[in-house]
């Protein structure tokens, strides 16, 4: 009995000296695996290159076209073209932003101003770029016919529709973090940019607030349609 029961306690002891054994060499090679993914992750990171070109006009609309087809409002229309976009490369997600800041450039105007104070009773600086937001997200057409005449703005007035769409500023931002860990803004080359900024140009105003008829001779159909006295604004 006393012969038995040394036997089982080396045999324990062997046991028990081995299994503390395997499990650091375990752990060495979960941490070796981990460092290479660690190390190929910042190798694609510094892939990312700096650039200063906007995306092909018709990709562009093309994106914003299969987004109006697959959604119906605004939260999952911005979800949709993050995806889309992350299939993308880097420097094409940056030529989506390049591409919709040109977008807001062109169409920060006097006329769309008094489009957007009518619609919405009225618009601020702030309101009037997600205002534009919200028209590029309507597409190409939808885009172009406001350029040529505000007052076209009247065929997208909706019920329960959204006149803002401050996310959509986001969308490229968000799809280049969610692929790259990095801020899109670092990658862009402003010495290539082939954009302006808008925010900071002046508008000469062809409508006052105190004047409905001038904002009347700009936007009639949307004028009859949405303007009320009083109203208040906060531009």
């Amino acid at each position: 009995m006393f012969l038995t029961a040394v036997i089982v306690l080396i045999v324990a002891f062997f046991f028990l000296r081995a299994l503390y054994k395997t499990e650091p060499v375990e752990e060495s090679l979960s941490d070796i695996t981990e460092f290479h993914d660690h190390q190929e992750t910042v190798q694609e990171v510094v892939s990312v290159e700096q650039t200063g070109k906007m995306m092909n006009e018709d990709q562009y609309w093309m994106l914003i076209s299969i987004s109006l087809a697959h959604t119906s409002d605004q939260e999952n229309q911005a979800s949709y073209l993050t995806s889309e976009l992350q299939e993308l490369s880097p420097e094409e997600m940056v030529g989506f932003r390049l591409r919709t800041d040109r977008l807001l450039s062109d169409s920060h105007t006097s006329d769309l101003w008094c489009a957007a104070f009518l619609i919405n009773g009225g618009c601020s600086d702030d309101a009037f770029e997600y205002f534009r937001c919200w028209l590029i997200s309507r597409g190409k057409e939808a885009y172009n016919n406001a350029k040529k005449s505000a007052d076209s703005l009247i065929n997208q007035i909706k019920e329960g529709e959204e006149y803002e769409f401050e996310e959509f500023a986001y969308i490229a931002m968000t799809a280049f973090k969610n692929e790259t860990a990095l801020e899109l803004d670092d990658y862009i080359d402003y010495d290539k940019v082939e954009t302006r900024d808008s925010s900071t140009e002046q508008i000469d105003f062809t409508w006052e607030e105190e004047n409905p008829d001038s904002m009347q001779a700009i936007c009639p159909k949307i004028f009859a349609q949405r303007w009320h006295e009083p109203q208040e604004a906060d531009m």
